[in-house]
């Protein structure tokens, strides 16, 4: 068993980290600034490091400089700087692997047994049971013939199954991507809530790329407030009536159409009747106009 160090301030991507790589039997120790990380690897044997580095207090970069002052500890950089200098200057400073963020967890975990691998650390095996249930980290999709499936052929299958069922649409790239989709809805639209399942290091990660069922939840309401205020069909026949183009709906007819001008005449005395102010206003602008 290793003890690895996730060195992110960010607190929902740190957990998130964490709670992805309990299962696999390792010790994490979680640090959210440079100061407390060298302050942790000096005070644990650390087997790994996985170091961001925009960092509170120190920086990643002066964090790994430390490291290396005294030790040989295996580094993994996972930050949202993608330019070639920051990368170069990593490597200068003898990072073991670099990542970028937005990240797959799936792959920082495959990167970590590598890299504890190559340290001499003997990763433990990738298939877990717990009583009647057994866990493969190493499984993916595959036909039964056993070769790897596209991407494409699950999305569509998924697609499949959403329009069979008339489920919600979602985004599917992984099963643990699936149910942000679903947290959105269930927590009211808190984004930062479940922005740590994505492992997106940006709330707007979030909202370009599940937001859209918190879209349909407003088309649905606004049908809703329509029929309940104007009256009318059910939410999907009023639904379908606002999103129907101007020019097909039959326009309202006018009931004073069907009054001859004597009625006309008696309905407008008994306004005018019921509605001094109004008398008195259309009195002051025929004078003004004649």
């Amino acid at each position: 068993m290793a003890t690895l160090l996730i060195v992110e301030d960010d607190h929902k991507t740190n957990d998130a980290i964490c709670e992805y790589l309990k299962p696999t039997g390792h010790s994490i120790i979680p640090a959210y600034d440079g100061s407390e990380a060298l302050q942790l690897f000096r005070e644990n044997s650390i087997d790994l490091v996985v170091l961001d580095i925009m960092l509170p207090h120190i920086s990643g970069l002066s964090v790994l400089h430390e490291i290396r002052r005294t030790s040989t500890t295996p580094v993994l950089m996972l930050t949202a700087i993608e330019d070639e200098y920051t990368q170069v200057m990593s490597f200068d400073e003898q990072a073991d692997d670099y990542m970028t963020k937005p990240f797959s967890m799936v792959l920082l975990g495959k990167r970590i047994t590598a890299l504890l691998r190559r340290s001499g650390q003997a990763p433990l095996p990738q298939t877990v049971t717990f009583g009647d249930v057994t866990v493969d980290y190493d499984l993916v999709f595959a036909s039964t013939q056993g070769t790897p499936t596209e991407a494409n052929f699950i999305n569509r299958a998924f697609g499949k199954l959403i329009t069979d069922n008339d489920l919600p649409k979602v985004v599917f790239h992984s099963l643990r991507h699936t149910s942000t989709t679903y947290k959105l809805k269930l927590s009211g639209g808190d984004i930062k809530a479940v922005q740590g399942d994505t492992g997106h290091a940006q709330a707007t990660m979030v909202t370009e790329r599940y937001a859209h069922i918190l879209d349909d939840d407003r088309r649905v309401n606004a049908a809703r407030f329509q029929k309940e205020f104007y009256g009318g069909g059910g939410i999907a026949e009023t639904a379908t009536a606002v999103e129907a183009p101007r020019e097909q709906q039959a326009p309202a007819s006018d009931p004073l159409q069907s009054l001859d001008a004597a009625a006309k005449q008696q309905l407008l005395l008994k306004l005018l009747a019921e509605s001094p102010d109004m008398a008195a206003l259309l009195t002051a602008l025929a004078g003004r106009s004649a």
